[in-house]
């Protein structure tokens, strides 16, 4: 009888669980920009969403949107839409329009917005709950274009961001004139142009006059972007709060992204109130 009782509890626990989670489907929708160049993406929409709060998910340097798809299925099953797309040019497996050579900040934050506006239309969205979720690069370019544009967004997420990147850029590069026209970064080929736009920005300056919510997400153990960095970010932000992950690295696998899914949730839960 107490066997019965317990399996019994446990399934009621697992259909309470289930009944905690929104089923959802994935819809290809793919933007085309002014210029008829494509940016591949994807939209992940809880069963009966209107008016939903919704997650822009950015992907960072050489990389795709299968890196973000993993926090957007987590977080439609709790009832937010989720973007995930691929930047122009972002990635040597990019779906989207534009060669490695092509992209730049400024290219990617041009991307971002033609994103923002594309779900700002979308009847399953509420426009005024929007968030920006970026990975390193994407961690940056999310930082600048909140910064730059804080009356789209209610707030915003940033996975151990790469805002050092001028700073490098700058120290790799004291003079313009000694950029070559294309070099190998990270496995990628860009251009000489990447460099010269990174050398121009100043994110920290930028970041200060954002003043909305923003999640900070840093592994102890990233050797690509220093928790400095994320720790810095920490003190400029005027309402911003950091989760270190232990021992994690640039990029969270496993028990490290169900860490930072629950941690995205409950400051979304926070901020939508």
């Amino acid at each position: 009888m107490k066997k019965f009782a317990g399996i019994l509890l446990m399934l009621l626990l697992l259909c309470g669980a289930a009944l905690a989670e929104n089923t959802y489907h994935v819809e290809e929708f793919s933007i085309e920009k002014e210029d008829e160049s494509i940016i591949a993406g994807w939209l992940y929409v809880p069963d009966g969403a209107e008016n939903a709060p919704a997650v822009i998910l950015c992907h960072g340097f050489n990389g795709t949107h299968r890196n973000m798809d993993g926090y957007a299925e987590y977080l439609a099953q709790r009832g937010y839409v989720c973007y995930t797309f691929d930047f122009c040019g972002g990635g040597t497996q990019s779906q989207s329009s534009g060669a490695t050579t092509d992209m730049t900040l400024l290219t990617e934050l041009d991307d971002l917005n033609d994103v923002v506006s594309f779900l700002a239309e979308l009847d399953e969205v509420d426009a005024s709950r929007l968030v920006i979720a970026g990975e390193s690069q994407g961690g940056l370019v999310t930082a600048l274009y909140t910064a730059r544009n804080p009356e789209t967004v209610r707030g915003a997420m940033l996975l151990y961001p790469g805002l050092m990147m001028a700073d490098n850029a700058r120290s790799q590069y004291a003079d313009a004139s000694e950029i070559p026209e294309k070099l190998d970064f990270m496995q990628m080929t860009v251009s000489g142009r990447y460099y010269e736009v990174a050398r121009e920005i100043d994110p920290w300056t930028e970041i200060a006059s954002f003043d909305k919510p923003v999640l900070l997400i840093h592994g102890t153990d990233d050797q690509i972007v220093p928790i400095s960095v994320s720790e810095k970010a920490l003190t400029i932000y005027p309402d911003a709060r950091m989760i270190t992950i232990p021992g994690a690295g640039h990029g969270f696998y496993l028990d490290d992204r169900k860490t930072a899914c629950k941690e995205m949730e409950a400051f979304l839960n926070e901020i939508d109130q």
